[in-house]
């Protein structure tokens, strides 16, 4: 197993420079409620290179969406799933997939047997897409994903999170980002996921695809946000993470 320990959040280093937002537009909107979050310990699962993961680990700490003394570390599941025993660890599980997974149905299975045991996981875009979806194991049966794999949309650009679709006040996961300016990584590549019907959906993208969406159980999270857009740019995308870590501590009980 690939680990990668939070050093800079455990210490409380996390460099004031990679706070940009040359995303904004310069005018400002709503923010959520700011809740009581607490440390946690998170684990991010994806199918990517160890470099990939590991970015995806420092850019978490750049958003500074994490609690001071939160600890985050990864797994490859490219060709391996985690354990059962490994997952339960950690209090919430991030899984997404930027190559494919030959590993997927184990890991859709590991994950769901997690969830069963009061685990908690946030699912991010790339595992609902095409070629590339985590769509496996038990994890993408009924009751579990909120959202559903789909064929690439073949819409290209950037997204954003549709104001229209929100309802006020604000869902918690949107504390600390302005939803005017929440823009995220997309391509033609990206799908337009499926919106499981036992499930409730939070918010709508600029495409008018499903975007946010929880379980009836409150213990999945989906998002059609491309899991790279938080370890890419944190400049170009200043409130992806926050809204990724948001649903870490939502889901934990935070907000």
């Amino acid at each position: 197993m690939n680990r990668i320990l939070s050093v800079l959040l455990v210490l409380g280093l996390i460099p004031s420079f990679f706070f940009g937002c040359s995303g904004d537009d310069g005018a400002s909107g709503p923010v959520g409620p700011a809740g009581s979050p607490q440390p946690i310990k998170v684990l991010f699962a994806g199918a990517d290179t160890e470099d990939g993961l590991k970015n995806f680990i420092a850019a978490a700490h750049a958003y500074g969406g994490f609690p001071m003394g939160s600890e985050l570390e990864y797994f490859s599941i490219q060709s391996a799933s985690p354990t059962l025993a490994t997952l339960k660890e950690y209090d919430v599980v991030v899984v997404y997939t930027w190559y494919t997974s030959s590993a997927a149905a184990a890991v859709g299975n590991v994950l769901a047997d997690y969830v069963d045991g009061g685990g908690k996981v946030v699912m991010l875009q790339a595992t609902f897409s095409g070629t590339y979806a985590l769509a496996g194991g038990r994890i993408m049966t009924g009751g579990y994903s909120p959202l559903q794999p789909a064929a690439a949309a073949g819409v290209a650009g950037n997204r954003s999170i549709s104001q229209a679709s929100l309802s006020y006040p604000l869902h918690p996961i949107f504390n600390g980002t302005d939803v005017r300016n929440l823009v995220f990584w997309s391509n033609a590549n990206v799908s337009n996921p499926t919106l499981d019907p036992t499930a409730t959906l939070i918010a709508l993208d600029s495409a008018g695809a499903n975007a946010i969406a929880i379980n009836a159980e409150g213990n999945v999270m989906a998002f059609g946000v491309c899991g790279s857009t938080t370890a890419w740019d944190v400049a170009t995308f200043p409130y992806a993470g926050i809204l990724i870590a948001n649903a870490c501590l939502f889901l934990t009980g935070a907000f």
